[in-house]
């Protein structure tokens, strides 16, 4: 049976507390409305329990626990381990916690509330890692980490510059940005057990955003350029490549599915998902083209400005349109200046186009 994302969140947290708690009582820091469920969470490890409330004059008991003043948890983290079931984190919880003397992760974690921490790269110049599983290695050089789960690794290798970008991160990611590459002001954000890479000396020139949704993955190569307003979106269990060399305008988008269900209303079936966008090397994409799911570019192609792009396209051909289709073949382009002549291309990205279907 596969398990939802919030199942393999739970099971990983989980995990991590059983590291921690080291058979202390485990307190249960709050009786509002989420108190049992965490309660049941605790019961799977302990059978030693005490509920706790700051109102707890007011909430006398929740199942078969009395609520207690919390004032016994000072000075007392040797013995006590304390799950906070607070759907909200209250920063009077955390001090009061830490007034008490006890460490975040070691001794206390809210348990309901969504893990949330914002790791900033001027603090971590020579990588973090934490208690519920979560790594950067590398420098992020003015990026910032939001880890929302655990289990994820961020590796950045020399070079790398954030400027501003911000990566959000659930559990079980791994991403990997290769030597010397630049990204502005991105906003990248990568749910539960994605996987990017990013290849080396790429270059994200404006601000744009990738999003990833659970179990999908994007591998960018080398060399690659992206303008501002680039956008990397994948379904669910799909992926999205682009090769080596890439040359992307402003504002491209680059989608592997739809983004929400279609039916077929004669059968009542769902149309079957779209699950993968592939570009070969060298592939030129014009300014406001969007690319759709199901589409697979060969090497040394150029897209016209604003086409919608679906389908499986032939090696070095013009594209544009929509629906966008082969308007020229046997075509090669540069990245260098216009005095550059294409016999200074590599033998690859010239090659006469194969299979191409008859121009219209």
């Amino acid at each position: 049976m596969v398990m939802t994302a919030s199942e393999k969140l739970a099971k990983r947290r989980k995990r991590c507390v059983q590291k921690h708690y080291e058979g202390r009582t485990i307190v249960i820091y709050g009786a509002g409305e989420n108190a049992q469920a965490t309660i049941e969470i605790a019961q799977e490890m302990t059978d030693s329990i005490v509920v706790c409330d700051k109102d707890w004059e007011r909430i006398r008991q929740v199942g078969n626990y009395s609520v207690v003043d919390p004032g016994f948890l000072a000075g007392n983290r040797s013995k006590y381990y304390v799950l906070v079931s607070i759907l909200k984190e209250y920063q009077d919880v955390r001090e009061f916690l830490e007034h008490c003397g006890f460490c975040d992760e070691k001794d206390y974690c809210y348990w309901s509330l969504t893990l949330y921490k914002s790791i900033f790269a001027q603090k971590y110049p020579n990588g973090y890692d934490d208690s519920w599983g979560n790594r950067i290695i590398g420098d992020l050089n003015g990026a910032t980490v939001k880890f929302l789960g655990v289990d994820s690794t961020i590796e950045v290798q020399e070079g790398f510059k954030g400027n501003g970008t911000i990566i959000t991160v659930y559990s079980g990611v791994n991403l990997e940005v290769g030597e010397d590459v630049t990204v502005n002001h991105g906003r990248w954000l990568f749910f539960d057990d994605t996987k990017c890479r990013i290849g080396k000396r790429c270059n994200f020139i404006g601000s744009g955003s990738i999003t990833l949704w659970p179990s999908s993955y994007l591998d960018i190569g080398d060399f690659g350029s992206f303008q501002i307003r680039y956008f990397f979106a994948t379904i669910s269990n799909a992926k999205v490549i682009v090769g080596k060399d890439a040359l992307f305008a402003r504002g491209v988008t680059v989608r592997s599915g739809d983004g929400h269900p279609l039916y077929d209303l004669l059968s009542g079936k769902r149309l079957p998902e779209k699950k993968y966008v592939i570009l070969h090397d060298h592939v030129w994409v014009g300014q406001e083209t969007i690319i759709l799911g199901d589409t697979e570019i060969e090497t040394g192609c150029m897209i016209g400005a604003k086409s919608l792009v679906k389908g499986d396209f032939p090696n070095n051909v013009m594209i544009a349109g929509q629906m966008a289709r082969i308007i020229r073949k046997n075509i090669a382009w540069s990245k260098e200046p216009l005095e550059y002549g294409v016999e200074d291309l590599p033998k690859k990205y010239r090659q006469l186009t194969i299979d191409a279907p008859e121009e219209e």
